[in-house]
């Protein structure tokens, strides 16, 4: 089973994290493949996370990471075209006018088109490249970075605000996002109503708030209550935000954009080597096993059946030798060959039948009962003199035996049965053919 662990870390005052020489803490939940909360935790160390990590004994782990909205920055670009190529190299003349720094400075995600503009993430390439590189060496598989207001749920015409402690992520259905201090959301608002129009339909504003939050702002989500260009919705959030984020993101609420791109890029779709080496290592056992296992038995069926073909090849050439004592050179390879010899040699003689196309003929009729069931030859004489075949059979009961005379007799040769015997579970008799 897959899962995904979500590690936000911990910032300061104003979204600023700790420099580079610092450790970071972080807020972190792991997730299983039906999105189901396995553990979770608050402000620690990757250590004692990567400790959770190892005592379930998980190995196929991606990493995902969120980073405080105040650090990315969400922008819009009016781009030509539609090639991935000359979207990201027109990017920075397209959004450079939004930045407060230099561009070159910068990092830029493309995100989704939303109407005739794109959205862009925006951070601090500095800031970028210590997030990648702290991400890169926990045992986890890093598969995303993004802004953690970015994963709010949101639907069309819908904003969502999500209140915890003294700040607020906010995300709209426009793709944009931000991280405000709680404090000022009646301000925000304002200026969402003025950018609202005259529309009849009133878009909505879902409020998530946690009850220690709700209880310290409770001015504040009353005035954001009274506004009279939003339908307001007041959600108490008894998971933390962290789970809001994770659970929206699972179930494709969002659409984030991916801060891993052109050179802080991961492989998301694929593992090392290592690491795909460990996910199937139970699977290379499993699949070892099977194949020595498989070889032995074919050895073993591959000796059986060898000695069971001597065994019937020394038989046959017993009972050959039996009819015709006088030959000496028949062996067990060459007596299939000399046996149709002397069959085709037999078939040139035209109507007078001997031994041999007599035994052609009861051994083909033999070989085409339907049923043979426990049908047997017990013993095979033939008179010269006479020119009889007479076979000792054995059958489990009598219409065998006839269904072989009936075979003989549509030959167009004479037969007959003799000294039949019914016992209980079988019928012995004597057949005896002649050329008609």
């Amino acid at each position: 089973m897959s899962y995904r662990l979500y590690v936000r870390p911990v910032s300061g005052e104003g979204g600023r994290l700790p420099d580079e020489t610092a450790p970071w803490r972080y807020d972190w939940l792991l997730q299983d493949a039906g999105g189901q909360v396995q553990a979770q935790g608050e402000a620690e160390e990757k250590d004692a996370i990567e400790q959770v990590l190892r005592q379930n004994d998980l190995d196929n782990v991606r990493l995902t990471g969120l980073l405080p909205a105040e650090n990315v920055l969400w922008c819009t670009a009016v781009l030509p075209g539609k090639q991935s190529r000359y979207l990201r190299q027109a990017l920075p003349f397209a959004v450079e006018e939004q930045l407060a720094q230099d561009v070159e400075s910068v990092h830029l995600a493309l995100g989704n088109r939303y109407e005739d503009a794109y959205s862009v993430a925006a951070i601090d390439e500095p800031l970028m490249a210590d997030t990648v590189a702290r991400l890169s060496q926990w045992s986890a598989d890093l598969h995303a970075v993004y802004a953690d207001a970015a994963l709010l749920p949101v639907d069309n015409g819908r904003w969502t605000f999500c209140i915890e402690g003294s700040d607020t992520l906010i995300a709209g259905a426009g793709g944009e996002w931000c991280r405000l201090q709680t404090q000022n959301l009646p301000v925000y608002v304002e200026t969402l109503e003025a950018a609202s129009g005259d529309d009849e339909t009133l878009p909505v504003l879902r409020i998530y708030v946690t009850p220690a939050a709700r209880e310290a702002h409770s001015l504040v989500i009353a005035a954001l209550e009274q506004s009279e260009r939003f339908s307001v919705i007041v959600e108490d959030l008894a998971a933390s935000p962290l789970e809001l984020l994770a659970h929206a993101h699972h179930l494709r609420l969002c659409q984030p954009i991916n801060l891993s791109q052109g050179p802080f890029a991961t492989d998301s779709g694929t593992q090392s080597p290592w690491r795909a080496w460990r996910a199937w290592r139970a699977v290379a056992v499993v699949a070892g096993i099977w194949f020595v296992l498989q070889v032995g038995l074919e050895i073993g069926q591959g000796i059986y059946f060898e000695r069971d073909a001597q065994h019937w090849q020394q038989q046959a050439l017993s009972t050959y030798k039996s009819i015709f004592p006088r030959e000496s050179r028949v062996t067990g390879q060459n007596m299939k060959r000399v046996l149709e010899g002397k069959l085709r040699l037999a078939s040139q003689q035209g109507s007078n039948l001997g031994f041999l196309p007599l035994l052609k003929q009861a051994g083909y009729q033999y070989s085409v009962i339907p049923d043979k069931g426990n049908l047997e030859f017990d013993s095979v004489n033939y008179s010269q003199d006479r020119g009889e075949l007479v076979i000792e059979m054995k059958a489990d009961n009598f219409d065998k035996l006839n269904q072989l005379k009936n075979g003989l007799t549509s030959a167009g040769l004479e037969a007959r049965i003799g000294s039949v015997v019914n016992d209980k579970n079988s019928a012995r008799g004597r057949i005896t053919i002649t050329g008609g």
